[in-house]
């Protein structure tokens, strides 16, 4: 499979045309869809493995559809790494972190803004190339060895801080790095902005061997101090903050 290929998994046919007609127009992507949970599963048994996978929470078979449907692609070996983006209207904090739980790697609210869509996607896009081949190759590329919950800790601990940042201020991924300055941007001669070594972080499959585990505490200490306080996240924030520090005493 050479095409750039998104799954999109929303039951309002409207919804799904307008981010068909985007990401092909716009990102050049080739689009599949689904209108459920198991139409999703289908689709990935039948046609193989997208780049990227764009989900909404609530669909005509469950209020939490969408996050069954994560929660299912983490746990098949074939799919486990797949880039995730949730797309939905609940802006809830306490859905936000369940999204983070269950595996979700971004999570946008609708309407959202079309250049940052793209962005996100093409974000997904990009580490989808650097963890996972499409499954018309031999074999899936994926780490051999387990992920230790260690690991998962920093990557959640990093994920959650962003999120924490992106609700409570409307800012950007990009807009942390600069601010905090603990992260390299990339700024290209076109004037797009990337943010490489945080991507790898927060994914458990390109986090480094040996992780910077007080860059990421600096990372989710920074966010606290910083941002408006956010009753729902902040207690679990603080905990993974906490764990973190004793890793690495």
């Amino acid at each position: 499979m050479t095409n750039k290929t998104v799954l999109i998994v929303e039951d309002e046919p409207d919804i799904r045309l307008g981010l068909l007609i985007d990401l092909e127009a716009h990102g050049h992507y080739t689009v599949w869809e689904a209108g459920d949970r198991q139409e999703a599963l289908l689709v990935l048994e039948k046609r193989g493995q997208p780049h990227v996978i764009i989900t909404d929470i609530m669909m005509p078979s469950s209020k939490t559809a969408g996050l069954e449907l994560i929660a299912d692609i983490r746990a098949n070996p074939q799919w486990k790494y797949l880039p995730i983006i949730v797309l939905s209207a609940r802006i809830g904090t306490q859905e936000i972190l369940e999204a983070l739980k269950r595996g979700a790697n971004d999570y946008l609210v609708k309407p959202c803004d079309l250049e940052d869509m793209l962005q996100r996607v093409g974000r997904a896009y990009e580490l989808s190339c650097e963890l996972v081949k499409p499954s018309s190759a031999a074999s899936p590329d994926l780490p051999s060895e387990p992920i230790s919950d260690a690991r998962k800790l920093h990557v959640d601990t990093l994920k959650l801080a962003l999120w924490y940042w992106e609700l409570t201020t409307q800012r950007t991924k990009f807009d942390l790095a600069e601010e905090s300055k603990l992260w390299t941007t990339y700024v290209n001669a076109k004037g797009s902005y990337s943010t490489r070594t945080l991507d790898k972080y927060l994914h458990e499959a390109s986090l480094p061997a040996n992780p910077r585990t007080h860059l990421i505490i600096s990372t989710a200490t920074f966010v606290l101090q910083s941002c408006p306080e956010e009753p729902s996240l902040k207690p679990q924030l603080e905990e993974y903050i906490q764990e973190l520090s004793q890793l690495a005493s």
